[in-house]
């Protein structure tokens, strides 16, 4: 997957923020945001149909 932001331009949003960091603090960040973007477009594609998701059905029977 290429990353949807380039090293420069993750540099630059992280100076626009104000908070100083380390290089290898702000390497640890961007591969954070790159696991981030790759949840949320596993998030986004359509979700599988009902029948095929297992049964999940718990019926208690009596107590004694």
């Amino acid at each position: 997957m290429a990353s949807p932001m380039s090293d420069a331009d993750f540099a630059a949003m992280m100076r626009r923020t104000g908070i100083p960091v380390t290089p290898a603090q702000s390497a640890s960040l961007h591969e954070g945001y790159e696991l981030m973007v790759a949840l949320l477009e596993d998030i986004r594609t359509p979700p599988r149909a009902r029948a095929a998701e297992p049964g999940h059905i718990f019926i208690a029977g009596p107590r004694t």
